[in-house]
């Protein structure tokens, strides 16, 4: 798509990182596509909280929904089970985004390939120990993570500035 003649899908730029020993790593990044968001969930989904009971009033009473007539049950968010499992996939998810936005980039080239991996989540615990194994930091990979997220015009301030535009005009 071309918008006055600008190439829309050339949205791209550079994040140099500097190394311990002082070499710059220069990775081109891509934004991301509209629609990710569902592809990541689709791909890597949310862990499921785990049920556990169902609702009652003050009374003992169990409670339903007003609409469908089916039991309000009761979930534990913060079971550390829990927290720990979606912990992983949000890491995982983040990988997955930052693998997407360096698909452009010719110069780089993990080991694993997407073909090796029974899904998408294997793939993604794989490239995180290659980032790991050649030395990146979790602070690199949250600078990378960030610098992708601005490229996308999906930092915080972007989007509660294109919420409040939209808004503003409904």
């Amino acid at each position: 798509m071309k918008i006055a003649g600008v190439d829309l899908s050339a949205d791209k730029d550079t994040l140099r990182l500097t190394r311990r020993d002082g070499r710059i790593i220069e990775l081109r990044f891509a934004a991301l596509p509209y629609g990710i968001d569902e592809e990541i969930k689709r791909e890597i989904p949310d862990v499921p909280v785990k049920v556990t009971g169902v609702l009652r009033d003050q009374r003992g009473k169990i409670v339903r929904d007003p609409d469908s007539g089916q039991l309000v049950k009761t979930t534990n968010e913060d079971d550390p089970e829990h927290q720990a499992a979606q912990a992983r996939v949000n890491r995982l998810q983040s990988i997955f985004m930052i693998v997407r936005a360096l698909a452009p980039d010719s110069g780089v080239e993990f080991d694993t390939k997407r073909e090796s991996c029974k899904d998408t989540a294997e793939y993604c615990g794989r490239i995180e120990q290659e980032l790991r194994a050649a030395g990146f930091s979790i602070g690199d990979v949250a600078k990378m993570l960030a610098f992708v997220m601005e490229l996308s015009n999906l930092s915080k301030e972007k989007v509660e500035a294109a919420r409040d535009g939209f808004l503003s005009e409904t």
